[in-house]
């Protein structure tokens, strides 16, 4: 009942702060929600970097959106209307886990998200308020300045359901012959690629969108659990495509794999 109250007593919106970008004589780019000293910083060379995020613009914030830096492998935040929660997933013996780091009240400002800590890890940060200034929003791509970070932590997020010519025909499991073991997993327009262990249970160790540039397949990780797979994008061109085997040229190694449909 007290936690009720709370949540009630707060008000659906707070106060917009603008947000400030320069660069020092160093040429390192700063972001803060104070502007730099006059001294130190000439004003025409201060810009607002602050984001609109007006009722229609901030529906497309909800969802499941990861974090991208390797230092924050694996780590996604949930976004939803007024309430958000931060978690992990990773590997461990051969088994895909979860935990969950944070979560509590959302609220929204005209260029932040502003979070308040309702459970957390690390007891210091319950009931504490944070403010996640937004620096670009797309519908796959979320740049947000964390409050203990000097530049923009970059998120993605998956986005189900853009068909193309060759989603029939790709959607399915399939099998790399040269790499056994190794599994790609494709809808219509996001791919899951894991790996079969001795055990003979499968975890995801990177998901993503993929798009058709014709005559390339290009894979854009959203996800991804393994420093051997990283974030960059892999462009295959399809060098053959039958009903249940695909002939592929890897573009950046130039490494020939041969995709056999798992029946």
């Amino acid at each position: 009942m007290f936690l009720l109250a709370v949540v009630v007593a707060l008000p659906a919106r707070v106060t917009a702060q603008q947000l400030y970008k320069w660069v020092d004589d160093e040429g390192v780019t700063h972001f803060s929600v104070q502007p730099p000293a006059p001294a130190t910083v000439a004003p025409e060379q201060v810009e607002d970097a602050s984001v609109s995020l007006g009722a229609s613009r901030s529906a497309s914030l909800w969802g499941t959106w990861w974090a991208q830096p390797a230092s924050m492998r694996g780590q996604f935040l949930k976004l939803s209307s007024g309430s958000f929660s931060i978690e992990r997933r990773f590997i461990e013996r051969a088994y895909t886990r979860s935990e969950r780091i944070a979560s509590g009240l959302l609220q929204r400002d005209a260029n932040a998200l502003v979070l308040t800590y309702f459970n957390h890890k690390a007891a210091a940060k319950l009931d504490k308020v944070e403010r996640f200034s937004v620096m670009r929003v797309t519908e796959t791509e979320l740049e947000l300045l964390h409050p203990d970070r000097v530049a923009p932590v970059l998120y993605r997020r998956l986005q189900p359901g853009n068909s193309n010519p060759l989603s029939v025909r790709l959607r399915g499991r399939w099998q790399v012959l040269e790499k056994p073991g190794r599994i790609y997993m494709f809808s219509s327009s996001t791919y899951a690629f894991g790996s079969q262990v001795s055990s003979g249970s499968r975890h995801a160790i990177q998901e993503g969108n993929w798009i058709w540039e014709d005559p390339d397949l290009v894979l854009k990780p959203v996800m991804t659990l393994s420093p051997m797979t990283g974030h960059d994008e892999s462009r295959w061109y399809l060098a053959n495509i039958g009903a249940n085997s695909i002939d592929v040229v890897d573009r950046r190694t130039n490494e020939t794999l041969t995709l056999k449909r798992i029946q």
